[in-house]
């Protein structure tokens, strides 16, 4: 009997949110190595920061994505 290892699929739904968690555990090293320079409150604003950053990009990338997919030109050649 020959089974297959059922595997996750590589969606967007999927890579975003890992890559976003891999993204901001990487900056909070980053912070907390420099934790001796900063206040806690200071951390939480640059942590906050850095979130507001990639919702930002993020959005963006959708909108240029949704413009993309959703082209008059492409609407009216069909």
């Amino acid at each position: 009997m020959n089974h297959r290892r059922k595997t996750t699929p590589l969606t967007p739904h999927f890579v975003l949110p890992c890559f976003f968690v891999l993204l901001y555990h990487l900056e909070f090293v980053d912070m907390s190595r420099k934790a001796h320079k900063f206040s806690g409150n200071e951390i939480r604003h640059v942590s906050a920061r850095f979130v507001d950053r990639i919702c930002e990009d993020v959005s963006v990338a959708l909108s240029r994505r949704a413009d993309e997919v959703i082209d008059p030109q492409n609407l009216d050649s069909s």
